[in-house]
């Protein structure tokens, strides 16, 4: 898959199953288009990794990334 989004479509349209993070399978959820499979949810703890070459414009993105990360996603 391209993207985890057309993943997250894949898995919507009965393409197989999968672990989604909630902001991908939330709506999904409600709506029953997506079912859970027994057991509880598993947090993870996330971890931003680029190469090790620095730039400006590179640390800016790295910068942009953690802190939408931060924003959106649930502390574990």
């Amino acid at each position: 898959m391209p993207a985890s989004n057309d993943f997250a479509s894949a898995v919507r349209l009965g393409l197989g199953w999968a672990m989604l993070p909630r902001f991908q399978s939330h709506d999904a959820l409600e709506r029953g288009e997506l079912v859970l499979l027994g057991g509880p949810p598993v947090d993870v703890g996330l971890h931003w990794q680029q190469w090790n070459l620095r730039s400006p414009l590179l640390d800016a993105i790295a910068d942009a990334i953690v802190a939408e990360g931060r924003r959106v996603l649930a502390p574990v």
